[in-house]
This record gives structure tokens, C-alpha cells and sequence, in this order.
């Protein structure tokens, strides 16, 4: 069974840890892997970070983010990865939509989860620009 695993999230809650926990494929507090299969994340934040590992965001630029997030995806279905995460915000249907056609597509299962945690965030986006994200939130469905 292959599974599209779509994490959604306020800045700094939780979402790229949870996917990186997720990727290990470790009970807690074991270093045996519970399984074998591929593994593949993405998330638009990781088209901001230079070879250096440095986070470089140009927000002129968010629009080629996902859209590489999406190619990502898409050429992991292509291979046949078997689980595939995506974590972004997520925060309304329609930046879900395109995932959700690219799993129909490909035969994927699809499970969305939900972080409502508060970390804060790694990134220092500014508390209106999160306000303004948690003004926009709406339930998603797959």
C-alpha cells in the first residue's frame, strides 16, 4: 500500500518534526526500524535552504516553492516511493487539492494530519502573519 501522508500546520507546530519522526520509521526510544519501505518528504521550505543548510526565504518566490513541492511529489509517485509526507501550512482546501489529485492519480492512499501544537517558529515569521494564517484556516477533506 502506497500512502500520501499530508501534515497541515501553524508556523511552529510541529509539522516538519513530526514528518522527519515519520521518515524514521522507529518506535519511540528504538533504533530498529519498524519497516523497509522508501521514504520520501517534502516541503516548501526546503526549496529556501542553500547547499550550506542555511534558510535563505525569498517570499517572491513561494509560488516556485510548491510548485517544486508539488514536482517533487509527483516524480516520487512516478518511482513508485511508498510513503511519501508532504508538510506545509496547508492552511485552506485548495493548496491540498493538487496533492490529493496527484494521489488519486498514482493510486495513493491518502491520510492528512492535522499539528496544532505551538513550538514557535523556527523561521521568525511574525505573530500577524500567523494571526493572518489562522484567520484563513479551514478544515480540510481528502
Amino acid at each position: 500500500m502506497q500512502m500520501l501522508i499530508i501534515i497541515r500546520g501553524l508556523p511552529g507546530s510541529g509539522k516538519s518534526t513530526l514528518a522527519s519522526y515519520i521518515g524514521q520509521g522507529k518506535k519511540q526510544g528504538d533504533d530498529i526500524p519498524i519497516c523497509d519501505l522508501e521514504f520520501a518528504h517534502y516541503e516548501a521550505d526546503q526549496y529556501f535552504m542553500s547547499k550550506q543548510g542555511v534558510y535563505l526565504y525569498k517570499p517572491e518566490l513561494i509560488g516556485e516553492a510548491h510548485k517544486w513541492c508539488q514536482d517533487m511529489t509527483h516524480q516520487s509517485m512516478e518511482d513508485d516511493v511508498d510513503f511519501i509526507v508532504v508538510s506545509n501550512t496547508f492552511s485552506q482546501q485548495w493548496e491540498v487539492d493538487p496533492y490529493l489529485v496527484l494521489a488519486n492519480n498514482n493510486n495513493y492512499h491518502i491520510s492528512i494530519i492535522e499539528c496544532q501544537n505551538s513550538f514557535g517558529s523556527i523561521h521568525n515569521i511574525p505573530e500577524e502573519a500567523i494571526q493572518a494564517m489562522r484567520d484563513r484556516w479551514e478544515e480540510v477533506k481528502p
